[in-house]
């Protein structure tokens, strides 16, 4: 299921960064802390230096690196290491790549839909890009828009280091392969890269609780959207060596919500309802969506464990 996953690490549009109200969605934040140490224990470092000589010892003198406007002759400096992390979360990215980069030799773009900058004095049309303006962060650049939006936007062989996450998924309109594919066309010659993606099926009670719902009213003509995600690791190895990207290391993992009772679990899992759906469904359908599954639930021990599984991959 898509659009759950979609959506789900958003929680109803509110900053991912921000400390959460309820305990089940803090698993969600803690989950989004480890996971740049994670990643980053998977990935060559040494590689920096293989792809640009000296990033770890601060030789190289800064300079401005932004995506080009149309029309301008300002370009992105071809010394500069450069790193893309695009999706919810990829903020606590920041503080380990500052302790680990020069900041003078690498500019990071922090790309997530959540980011809400206005400032655009470069006049950059596929691209809209806003330095932060924090002079101890002059290294990182954000980008307004969505994640998927900018895999198309840079040139190729842009960057040496692409890290995507939750909300840099596949949707409706565009399939997994698609997805890579840019990825693959953004990186640099031994460029590195690592995603994580969540797996089709997942949360598995939730959504069969949904399946069986509709099921039993065949009346409603109503369509689940098809998921554009990978059911299992295997499955996603078979697509990343479609797009290009098979030399890769692939784990698997999951993280574990308590829900006290059977209304937090529909109120967290079907937040946007029309995201689940190819059709507006009308409120009547909703509110027996949302009766039924709370009924089903009512047979379940509560707190209930609901788990949600991912995967991802990380160049070798």
């Amino acid at each position: 299921m898509n659009a759950v996953r979609e959506f789900l690490p958003l929680k109803n549009n509110t900053n991912f960064c921000r400390p959460k109200k309820l305990n089940y969605q803090s698993s969600w934040l803690d989950k989004a802390k480890k996971l740049p140490q994670e990643i980053l224990s998977r990935l060559n470092l040494n590689a920096f230096t293989s792809t640009l000589p000296n990033v770890l010892t601060g030789q190289i003198t800064p300079e401005a690196d932004l995506p080009k406007a149309q029309g301008s002759k300002k370009g992105l400096h071809p010394t500069l290491y450069r790193v893309l992390i695009a999706g919810e979360g990829a903020e606590f990215f920041i503080p380990p790549f500052n302790s680990c980069l020069d900041q003078s030799k690498c500019k990071i773009f922090i790309s997530t839909s959540n980011h809400s900058q206005s400032l655009d004095p470069y006049g950059a049309s596929n691209i809209e890009a806003c330095p932060v303006r924090d002079k101890s962060q002059k290294n990182l650049i954000y980008l307004k828009g969505q994640p998927t939006t900018h895999l198309s936007s840079f040139p190729p062989a842009t960057f040496d280091l692409i890290i995507s996450l939750w909300s840099s998924q596949p949707s409706h309109n565009i399939d997994f392969i698609s997805l890579l594919t840019g990825i693959h066309r953004l990186l640099k010659t031994n460029g590195q890269f690592s995603i994580v993606t969540y797996l089709d099926g997942s949360p598995e009670l939730p959504l069969r609780i949904l399946k069986k719902i509709i099921k039993e009213h065949k009346d409603w003509s109503l369509k689940m959207y098809k998921s554009a995600l990978p059911a299992s690791a295997s499955e996603f190895r078979k697509i990343l060596e479609k797009a290009r990207l098979g030399d890769v290391r692939i784990w698997k993992d999951s993280i574990n919500c308590d829900y006290p009772n059977a209304d937090d679990v529909y109120n967290d899992i079907f937040i946007l309802e029309q995201s689940l759906f190819s059709d507006a469904i009308p409120s009547e359908y909703i509110s027996t969506i949302k009766r039924e599954f709370i009924r089903e639930l009512k047979n379940c021990s509560f707190p209930l464990k609901i788990t949600y599984d991912f995967v991802g991959a990380s160049s070798i």
